[in-house]
């Protein structure tokens, strides 16, 4: 009888995590991340508000922010509507209480990109003003990056550090978007590209 052995792939189903690096841009799978979407009921901000508060040390982000919290980030997406990523693998019980939750973990990718191209080469991909002025630290949108919906925060404006989630049924399609651009912008990959 036949042995199988389970080996687990990346979010772009590869072996390794896909990571690569161009003058003055890079971009790198995020992983080990979990996801969830949350959905508040009418009447459920104060629970939810009281519970991140008690269990993630953060207050609830504002329309179009997010906010960090002990091994949690939580992403405003909407009227009543946020994202939740995590390193641990189930969100606290008063959280999940509080509001409707899907995990979504196997559904969603994260890409971290940074450098001093990150602006240029987002503006070949997305219609958002990624002008720090204006999309800043603690700044989220959900936008189309290349006609595919994806959830962007920035995390330091100055370093053109980002996190981009997108769909998983997508990731090939966007991260071979976010390298045509990178290469147009920056010239040929340095190192890691796919």
């Amino acid at each position: 009888m036949p042995e199988f052995v389970l080996k687990q792939k990346t979010g772009l189903n590869d072996d390794v995590p896909f990571s690569a690096s161009w003058s003055g841009f890079s971009a790198a799978e995020i992983v080990g991340q979990h996801v969830w979407w949350v959905g508040l009921p009418s009447d459920g901000q104060a629970a939810f508000e009281s519970a991140v508060e008690a269990d993630f040390g953060c207050a609830v982000p504002a329309a179009n922010r997010f906010s960090e919290g002990k091994a949690f980030r939580i992403v405003s997406a909407g009227h009543r509507q946020f994202f939740i990523f995590g390193s641990d693998k189930r969100l606290p019980q008063s959280v999940g209480n509080a509001a409707q939750t899907t995990d979504q973990t196997d559904g969603w990718i994260g890409v971290r990109v940074k450098g001093s191209a990150s602006r240029e080469v987002f503006s070949r991909l997305c219609s958002l003003d990624f002008h720090p002025a204006g999309f800043t630290d603690g700044h989220a949108a959900r936008a189309p990056f290349e006609g595919m919906l994806a959830l962007i925060v920035c995390e330091s404006a100055v370093d053109g550090c980002y996190t981009v989630h997108f769909q998983r049924s997508s990731a090939r399609s966007f991260v071979g978007h976010l390298s045509h651009a990178a290469t147009s912008v920056c010239g040929l990959a340095l190192s890691g590209g796919h």
